[in-house]
């Protein structure tokens, strides 16, 4: 009775003992109650997570400056700074009217704030919106669903090579075979996209001057009457054009016109041969004195 009761508490401690350090368990993420993880690890797998995250930031920036040659140029130099390119851009000015230009800029993720901060202190700011889509979720959606069809690809590449089956089943495999690989070029081609959406941001700018534009020499009378003259004939010259290609059209439809033309002629005279000869009575009260 004795020894029971010494052996006991060393059998109870072996197996809390045991338990501590089942196949698997790490040391490092067992607390005092011996499953709970340390805070310090859970806050590492956020970060994880938050570094793995797959946001589309896109901003929407109007800005009036004072001159808009200087403002231009100086955009250009905060899009050089901050390892930027321009996707698209549109300039025009016009006697009269203010100059402007619109923008449209990737610029890298990194350098979105400070450069949507420094562009917007060019001048008076009018707009100035952003916007963040997270795609995280669709992105590793897409990943699972690829992954899953290379498996399948694989599957049917495999089951091809080694089918001695009906040739109807053998093209039946090939279809099968084509699909799969449409929808991996698919899937592909969106994770490209996001992957570049989400690296890049895309910003649109637009610069308007404050005051009317007005060009350093103002065209003489000569010079309008001759831009003018110039516009007229080219519109006479357009004019000509559609009227031979209208004619040359036509031209097949001749025979078909002429034949309707004198077939409406003969039937219209027909009706007023029909009408003056069935109806004499006026003309006979109009002979009466």
């Amino acid at each position: 009775m004795s020894r029971l009761f010494w052996v006991l508490p060393l059998l109870l401690g072996c197996g809390s003992y045991e338990t501590a350090f089942l196949p698997g368990a790490k040391v490092d993420d067992m607390g005092p109650a011996g499953g709970e993880r340390k805070p310090e690890n859970q806050a590492d797998d956020l970060g994880r997570l938050e570094q793995s995250r797959k946001i589309i930031y896109t901003a929407t920036l109007e800005v009036i400056v004072k001159d808009f040659t200087e403002g231009r140029k100086k955009l250009l130099a905060l899009l050089e700074a901050h390892k930027g390119y321009i996707a698209k851009s549109d300039i025009g000015s016009s006697t009269g009217f203010k100059r402007g230009g619109n923008w449209t800029f990737r610029i890298p993720v990194a350098n979105f704030p400070a450069f949507l901060e420094e562009a917007a202190a060019l001048g008076e700011t009018l707009r100035n919106t952003s916007d963040a889509l997270d795609v995280t979720e669709e992105f590793f959606d897409l990943e699972a669903r690829l992954k899953n069809k290379r498996v399948e690809e694989e599957r049917l590449i495999d089951h091809l090579k080694k089918s001695t089956g009906k040739l109807e089943d053998i093209l039946a495999c090939e279809r099968e075979l084509t699909r799969v690989r449409g929808e991996i070029e698919q899937a592909q081609g969106r994770l490209q996209k996001i992957d570049k959406l989400t690296t890049l941001t895309t910003i649109t700018v637009t610069l308007t001057e404050r005051k009317d534009y007005v060009p350093p020499t103002a065209p003489g009378l000569g010079t309008r009457i001759s831009r003018v003259f110039g516009d007229s004939l080219e519109g006479l010259k357009e004019f000509g054009e559609c009227m031979i290609i209208f004619l040359v059209a036509i031209t097949p439809w001749s025979p078909l016109m002429i034949l309707g033309f004198l077939g409406l002629r003969w039937t219209c005279r027909k009706v007023f041969a029909k009408k003056k000869y069935a109806d004499p009575a006026p003309l006979a009260d109009a002979l009466q004195p």
